[in-house]
């Protein structure tokens, strides 16, 4: 099989990967909130880390239903172990803030990334950049 072939269905193998989780997206911009809820039920079930950050966000936000911050940490707690960045650094804050779960700043701290990362400051991407191994401005 040549390069461009393989490169090419990888390529196509991307897409079709990340397509659930961006038409939930787009769903959610459109305020369509059941069908966004039942695609990433079902992505989720799929144990995609992605749709269960969306879930666990609509659900603290109460788009579509009633807020749940609890069923929402649980979401978050699901993806982060998955390893979900987002899904990291929301269960973090439902733990600052005490949201859903009891307080709990030791659960928030993150582990040992969260603790160098803030070196950076508390901002998601440096996070997330940190984690990758990269270092913000290099």
């Amino acid at each position: 099989m040549s390069a461009a072939l393989c490169s090419s269905l990888l390529m196509v193998s991307a897409l079709a990967a990340a397509g659930p989780i961006e038409d939930g997206v787009k769903l959610l911009e459109a305020q369509r909130y059941a069908e966004a809820t039942k695609l990433f039920q079902k992505e989720a079930a799929k144990d995609n880390p992605r749709a269960m950050y969306y879930l666990g966000d609509m659900l603290n936000q109460g788009l579509g239903t009633h807020r749940q911050p609890l069923s929402a940490t649980a979401w978050w707690e699901k993806g982060a172990y998955l390893g979900d960045v987002d899904c990291q650094l929301a269960l973090a804050s439902a733990y600052r803030a005490g949201l859903g779960v009891k307080l709990d700043p030791r659960q928030a701290d993150l582990g040992p990334c969260g603790r160098q990362a803030r070196q950076f400051g508390s901002h998601a991407q440096h996070w997330r950049l940190f984690c990758s191994g990269q270092r913000p401005g290099s």
